[in-house]
């Protein structure tokens, strides 16, 4: 079988996207040998970016960009390349000449559209049902995520799969050289608190800040806060925030921290808090307690799902419970330790080999399917 992946999000920065597919192409090709995979992007990767496998190619089509591509570019890689299957995220093309299948990372803006622009919000609430619901077979990428597509959508249980995404060999506790080193990069101390993700609202950067503040009028909190990651979009009112709570030298914005970074950041931390409101799965918990770092979530459902017993879960809201949760962790060492041990097992059984053979079963299902139907 040949497989065609939309994979342009490998030539962004660092987000949940980029390292899914990522993920993906290092482990399909060896969980099907005797598949061919084709990775359609908008421009030439970089090299050694992409692994090398003797069934894994690249397609460049490098016009038009935007999010015309996927429209007219990709039925024309995907008629000229005759595959048999083409795999993408969120929104399709209205027309491809073979069966497609879709991931759809979570259902934020259907549940929480207030967290989006209106434009981003009304374009993904009008095209991915759309495409959900004419594709042979959807991966979601946690229990949770499959839920509500099902939920939401009203679609088929068995033509929708969870795929978990895996975690990269690379995130593991980082030599102490290493931690000093990226501490002295970013200015941090030895002690110190650390979230990652793209900044906008549904992170809920806005209830960080706030329970960061109580713990330290509560607890007398003097570690700082280091919040890692891009500008998204309505991010503005976090920094407004910090200026006026007067935080602005113990909360420190890192920006974008480049991959080498991250295994050692994470790995220096004291601890890891993610109080989203709304995750499909949420890579970057995961990541930090691989590297060994205790963290703190939210009990959103995918965060329940996927860090188990492994951390504590609390109301995203709750400033107070937040707060009292860091003072406790910061002053018990020994626990911390516990989480520590717990949260790497718990890493170690999310891999991309075990994802890869979960989106191998949804490519199956579809490709049978549409065969058996008689239709592309």
């Amino acid at each position: 079988m040949h497989v065609l992946l939309d994979a342009r999000c490998v030539l962004s920065p660092k987000t949940g996207d980029r390292t899914y597919w990522l993920g993906l192409l290092g482990a399909l090709p060896a969980a099907a040998p005797d598949w061919r995979f084709t990775a359609a992007l908008d421009a030439a990767p970089p090299d050694g970016l992409l692994p090398a496998a003797p069934n894994l190619s690249v397609a460049v089509a490098p016009s038009p960009r935007g999010r015309l591509w996927s429209v007219l570019a990709l039925p024309r890689l995907a008629r000229e390349l005759a595959v048999d299957l083409v795999h993408l995220q969120y929104v399709g093309p209205p027309w491809l000449p073979c069966p497609l299948v879709t991931t759809v990372h979570d259902c934020s803006f259907e549940l929480f559209p207030q967290t989006f622009t209106r434009r981003d919000g009304a374009w993904l609430r009008t095209l991915v049902p759309r495409t959900a619901r004419r594709a042979a077979a959807v991966v979601g990428v946690s229990e949770t995520t499959r839920d509500d597509l099902v939920r939401l959508y009203g679609l088929p249980p068995d033509r929708v799969f969870a795929a978990p995404n895996g975690i990269g060999s690379q995130y593991q506790p980082a030599p102490a050289a290493a931690q000093a080193a990226v501490r002295a990069q970013y200015g941090l101390p030895e002690t110190f608190l650390l979230s990652l993700g793209v900044l906008q609202p549904r992170k809920n950067l806005l209830g960080l800040i706030n329970a960061y503040a109580e713990a330290v009028r509560r607890h007398g909190l003097t570690a700082p806060l280091a919040i890692a990651g891009k500008a998204g979009w309505l991010y503005r009112e976090v920094y407004s925030l910090v200026e006026g709570l007067r935080l602005q030298d113990q909360v420190r914005f890192l920006g974008y921290v480049a991959d080498a970074d991250l295994p050692p950041l994470y790995s220096a931390a004291t601890l890891f808090l993610y109080p989203s409101l709304y995750e499909g799965f949420g890579l970057p918990p995961l990541e930090a307690l691989a590297c060994g770092t205790p963290a703190v979530v939210s009990d959103t459902p995918a965060l329940v799902e996927v860090t188990g017993d492994a951390a504590p879960h609390l109301p995203p809201h709750d400033a107070v419970a937040w707060a009292d949760c860091l003072a406790r962790l910061l002053a018990d060492p020994d626990h911390r330790a516990a989480l520590a041990a717990a949260g790497r097992a718990r890493a170690a059984t999310y891999t991309w080999a075990r994802s890869a053979r979960e989106h191998l079963a949804a490519y199956r299902f579809a490709v049978s399917g549409c065969r058996a139907a008689g239709r592309p």
